[in-house]
């Protein structure tokens, strides 16, 4: 099944040397990631917005990568190239990135999502079993309220946390652009469904997303 890759990055606290981060990365990965053996699609995101502000301990960058399969990634990760690439990400980290990894279970393809978006609402669930279960529900119904607002394009996937973040849960909804996207958040049937995301039992985190594709 098709994973999508979250990469937090803990970038140094210098806003010159993120601004350099953003510019420089796409040089860096596209042709160590744009390989054989390598994902679907790369993107870097800037993180606009994050609910908590802390969250995932961001530093207002995440990479977001699609893979056709977990055994892809693990064997990619042993590659000279993901070496290369690791060195230099040196300069701009104080502590190795953290990957999260979701295994696709319903709807879009997470490279038709990430393909097809300029931005990306991003929610995170953590805790019980049952209470992870009851937000994949709430987001669920959270997906149909997005794709019930007139003239709404999104792709949504979601997702099922892998290797150490298993009984985690992402779910992903692709938009074509920022106002869309706040408009939507919006909606009153929106801020329903996503108060009840919240209020699901799990510990909800969510993101909004600016994409930068790299492949």
């Amino acid at each position: 099944m098709a994973i999508t890759e979250l990469v937090f990055l803990p970038l140094k606290d210098d806003e010159d040397l993120k601004a350099r981060f953003y510019e420089e990365l796409p040089g860096l990965m596209q042709p160590n990631f744009d390989v054989p053996g390598g994902p679907d699609t790369a993107a870097v995101a800037r993180i606009l917005e994050s609910n908590p502000e802390d969250a995932d301990d961001q530093r207002g960058y995440v990479g977001v990568i699609s893979w056709d399969r977990l055994d892809t990634i693990k064997a990619f990760l042993a590659t000279p190239n993901f070496a290369t690439f690791k060195s230099s990400l040196l300069k701009f980290v104080e502590a190795p990135p953290v990957l999260q990894f979701f295994e696709e279970t319903v709807g879009a393809t997470p490279r038709e999502t990430l393909q097809n978006s300029t931005h990306l609402f991003v929610i995170k669930a953590t805790g019980a079993e049952a209470e992870v279960e009851n937000s994949k529900i709430k987001w669920n119904k959270l997906v149909a309220a997005f794709q019930g607002i007139e003239g709404n394009e999104t792709l949504s996937h979601c997702g099922d946390g892998r290797e150490v973040h298993e009984g985690q849960f992402a779910g992903f909804s692709g938009w074509k652009s920022i106002t869309a996207l706040n408009d939507a958040l919006r909606d009153v049937q929106v801020q329903e469904h996503l108060k009840d995301l919240r209020n699901s039992g799990a510990q909800v985190s969510t993101f909004i997303l600016e994409l930068k594709q790299i492949i």
